[in-house]
């Protein structure tokens, strides 16, 4: 850090190193001084989602994973697709909800059935800080589902 302050890897590196030591407060310093200088350090916007989270503060940790969701690029028609679906719906007091209804998007948006892991992190983040109803864990559950199945038949045919 001393030697290259402007380095956003190394923030993100020792924001790690202090969730590992228990240290939030420090872990979201350096995360957030890593996601300052590279926004597009998309890892960091999770740590730190976890991080908020691990210290009770719901309201940082859905703006990290809001933020996060934003940058996925991969996931841009997905979110797209979310946001025009949910336009009129959406409030701030369904914000954990609204989240996940989009997570849940990107995940089902993936070809084959694939769970990227990092939507896995966030829906835990999101799962961790709020009381959701049944419905959002019967979807999440059936994605699970989903990906078994799929990853079942890509193992018989690669058999066969």
């Amino acid at each position: 850090m001393l030697r290259d302050p402007e380095n956003a890897q190394a923030w993100f590196d020792l924001g790690v190193k202090q969730q590992a030591n228990e240290r939030e407060d420090k872990a979201i310093q350096a995360l957030r001084r890593a996601v300052e200088l590279d926004p597009s350090l998309l890892a960091a916007w999770l740590e730190l989602a976890v991080s908020y989270t691990n210290e009770g503060d719901r309201s940082h940790a859905y703006d990290a994973i809001e933020d996060w969701v934003n940058r996925k690029e991969i996931y841009a028609d997905a979110v797209r697709r979310w946001k025009e679906s949910y336009a009129d719906s959406r409030s701030r007091a369904d914000r954990a909800q609204d989240l996940i209804s989009c997570l849940i998007e990107m995940a089902r948006s993936v070809p084959g059935g694939a769970i990227d892991a990092d939507v896995q992190i966030a829906l835990g983040v999101l799962l961790t800080t709020s009381e959701v109803s049944e419905r959002p864990l019967r979807k999440i559950a059936s994605l699970a589902r989903r990906s078994r199945n799929m990853r079942r038949r890509r193992i018989a045919l690669k058999q066969h």
